[in-house]
């Protein structure tokens, strides 16, 4: 009698135990490459000082829409008198980053020119911004002290000289008849 062999041959599978881990991993991919894609503009801007700025709370205000948010505040090491904040803008605003950009912190002021910033005393202070159109991209940017003079609206801009200073300062109003 001859003896008969027993071969036996394992057949390759892939246990259906590993297709929960597979799609962990590709739903982990996925959301990383949304949040990617998804992710904002990071901007320095240089300010003479931090007051009224909180991470997580001033948000960057155009034309009364939120575009973007402070993430970090932090002293200049180059310039201790300066504090350097950093702002997560809205991806789409990158076009606009330019030189001629110009960002301010806006914040409730009295003056004889008047009352300005009344809505940061509900909203708290924000940084705003004029996009700019001119100038190579730029992603550092030293603040302004006083929002820049609209050149484009309609009006009639007239520069006052006068030997003495009297009770004016600057936004105060020239009234006619």
């Amino acid at each position: 009698m001859s003896e008969a062999k027993l071969v036996v041959r394992k057949k390759w599978r892939i246990s259906p135990i590993w297709f929960l881990p597979f799609t962990a991993l590709l739903m982990a991919l996925w959301l990383g490459y949304e949040s990617y894609m998804n992710h904002g503009v990071e901007v320095l801007i240089h300010f003479d000082s931090g007051s009224g700025i909180t991470v997580k709370k001033t948000r960057v205000i155009y034309k009364g829409i939120e575009i973007g948010k402070v993430t970090d505040v932090q002293i200049d090491k180059n310039n201790i008198h300066k504090v350097i904040v950093t702002v997560l803008l809205d991806k789409r605003t990158k076009p606009y980053l330019r030189e001629s950009t110009a960002f301010w912190l806006v914040k409730p002021s009295i003056s004889l020119g008047g009352i300005s910033g009344l809505d940061t005393l509900v909203s708290g202070n924000y940084i705003a911004v004029k996009p700019g159109t001119t100038g190579a991209p730029k992603f550092t940017f030293m603040a302004l002290d006083n929002p820049p003079i609209d050149e484009t609206g309609s009006g009639l801009f007239i520069h006052l000289i006068s030997r003495d200073k009297g009770s004016f300062v600057e936004h105060t109003p020239v009234y006619y008849k």
